[in-house]
């Protein structure tokens, strides 16, 4: 009614915590009939009085490592013969159900990981991370774990040490979400230049640079976020995020910047020993291969500064 609808506007600390991100998400990175045009609307998601909590686990479900290496759930040590828990799980094991010591399906699975954490820092919402999945904690496929006052429903911080290189990553992720407000922009983005700074707030980009409307089946699209928008009215750098989700190296466009300032390569999930190289200013400013899989952030600067 009236009377709500003016308290909601007043009230800038209104949030909606619901599901509703990560599906689309898991089905993007599982490869589970993923929708690009969905993906894209949840990773731009913003209300003008209120905003969303985005989260990829939770504590009802599986644990962001077990949504990559289980195709089914796991409940039977809650003695409800498995027929407790979400059957609904758009996860994946990539070949073989629970650990493995197989290294193309254990790589396979910290980069989908690796990809998940970063499109969750990525989206413009409130990103919420399970206590443990920066160190790939698992509950052996339990996704309904309320009953377990055991190992399975504890957290190991000894692991902390043996998953260091993941946790260095998330942290990394954070921080540049941190140092680039336009990600988390109060306010909904309108694909436009209502400042008439010569570029819109968002855009999306495709082998053409300029996309207007992406397509449900290409898994592969450029978002570029103008720093000329970010809040507070402070002037940032342009973020480009090169999403890559096909199954081959594809190609997508990069605009072109202002006279001096070049693309530069900040995060490469595709790369497991170094996803943040130090000095990355791209030979080929106005194209980037993508690896499969992979999700690449780049950012505008004046060629020569790298720092």
């Amino acid at each position: 009614d009236e009377k709500f609808s003016m308290e909601r506007r007043s009230y800038k600390n209104l949030y909606v915590y619901k599901d509703e991100y990560q599906y689309p998400v898991r089905a993007m990175v599982n490869h589970i009939n993923p929708d690009m045009r969905d993906f894209v609307n949840q990773q731009r998601k913003q209300g003008t009085f209120l905003g969303f909590v985005n989260y990829v686990a939770s504590n009802n479900g599986f644990t962001l490592a077990d949504l990559f290496m289980y195709n089914d759930k796991h409940n039977e040590a809650n003695g409800e013969n498995n027929t407790d828990g979400n059957c609904y799980n758009l996860s994946s094991n990539y070949g073989v159900e629970g650990p493995t010591r197989k290294r193309s399906v254990y790589e396979q699975r910290r980069q989908s990981m690796r990809n998940s954490i970063l499109m969750l820092f990525l989206a413009q919402g409130v990103p919420l991370i399970w206590a443990g999945d920066e160190m790939g904690n698992s509950q052996e496929g339990n996704n309904n774990a309320y009953c377990q006052d055991n190992p399975t429903g504890w957290l190991n911080w000894k692991n902390e040490k043996a998953h260091r290189r993941q946790i260095e990553f998330v942290r990394k992720v954070i921080a540049f979400r941190k140092e680039h407000l336009v990600l988390a922009n109060p306010a909904p983005f309108q694909f436009s230049d209502y400042k008439s700074c010569g570029c819109p707030d968002l855009s999306l980009h495709s082998s053409n640079a300029w996309v207007i409307e992406p397509t449900s089946g290409n898994l592969c699209l450029g978002m570029m976020y103008s720093g000329a928008y970010a809040p507070n009215d402070r002037e940032e750098p342009d973020v480009y995020v090169a999403y890559n989700f096909m199954q081959n190296a594809e190609e997508l466009a990069l605009p072109k910047l202002k006279k001096g300032k070049g693309w530069y390569l900040c995060i490469d999930s595709g790369n497991d020993k170094d996803p943040y190289p130090k000095e990355a200013v791209l030979q080929e400013q106005r194209k980037i291969i993508l690896r499969p899989q992979t999700i690449c952030v780049l950012e505008s600067r004046e060629i020569g500064k790298n720092g």
